[in-house]
């Protein structure tokens, strides 16, 4: 009996192996294909995630302008006008037309007075102020100018009346002199130079004082106070520096005094040079 069972076990597993080794390469084959798949579709993914991004699509053209429809009228009346002038045309006329204005004149004079008769040099000062007339390329001005000068003179008398025979005397003559002028400038003829001429009156207010000595007595001061009339005419140049310009100039006038202390025949008659400085504004 033992041996019939061994024979039968002999025989029945070969054939149970035999039977089970088709299935099991079966599952194989099943299982193969199914990671094959899996790889093709992980492989089809990954180029599409690398992949950029399309491009925005480009705007569409603008639409092109209309062209201008014009008339005969309007073409002909653009042409008949005239071009502009450049910026530097308009900028050079403008400074024309401020250069031509009106204008105010002020100036400061120091220098010189050298009488013609019996009084001595001495210094004075002046102060000029006007107005340049728009006219003549600012060629023509109106001022009133105010001076100060103090010359002085001396000497020596022979009178009967003193015991000594003679006296000494002093005079000093304060000036205060107004001269309203009508000035002629050569503006234009040089570039940094305006040559000047001017005409007017002279009205000199006068205080005289006299003093003195006889026999080494002192005598009393006569002082003596006289308005006088006269004429002065100016000759100078401007020469352009800074804001303004130096003026160089000279002054002659006339005048009679004829006062008691200055003595009949006496006069104002004399010449100025000065320097100064002048504005316009």
């Amino acid at each position: 009996m033992r041996r019939i069972l061994i024979m039968l076990l002999v025989v029945a597993l070969p054939v149970a192996a035999s039977a089970a080794e088709p299935k099991a390469k079966a599952k194989a084959g099943k299982a193969v294909p199914a990671k094959a798949e899996a790889a093709k579709k992980t492989d089809a993914a990954a180029p599409e995630a690398g992949k950029a991004p399309a491009p925005a699509p480009a705007p569409a053209p603008a639409p092109a302008p209309k062209p201008e429809v014009r008339t005969v009228e309007a073409v002909a009346a653009e042409s008949a006008k005239p071009p502009p002038p450049p910026p530097t045309v308009q900028a050079s006329a403008a400074a024309q037309a401020k250069e031509e204005g009106l204008a105010l004149l002020a100036g400061l004079n120091l220098g010189g007075l050298f009488p013609f008769k019996a009084l001595r040099p001495s210094v004075g000062a002046s102060l000029d102020l006007g107005v340049v007339l728009p006219v003549a390329s600012r060629g023509v001005a109106l001022l009133a100018g105010l001076s100060y000068a103090q010359p002085t003179s001396s000497g020596t008398v022979s009178d009967p009346r003193v015991d000594s025979g003679s006296y000494d005397w002093t005079l000093t003559q304060r000036q205060l002199t107004v001269t309203p002028t009508v000035l002629y400038r050569l503006t234009g003829a040089f570039e940094h130079v305006v040559p000047y001429a001017g005409l007017g009156l002279r009205i000199s207010m006068l205080q005289q004082t006299v003093s003195g000595s006889a026999s080494g007595q002192p005598i009393s001061p006569t002082v003596e106070k006289a308005t006088r009339l006269g004429v002065g005419g100016r000759l100078g140049a401007e020469v352009a520096i800074g804001p303004g310009a130096v003026t160089v100039e000279a002054q002659f006038d006339w005048g009679q005094i004829d006062t008691v202390a200055a003595g009949a025949g006496t006069s104002l008659s004399g010449a100025t040079a000065t320097v100064g400085y002048r504005l316009l504004f």
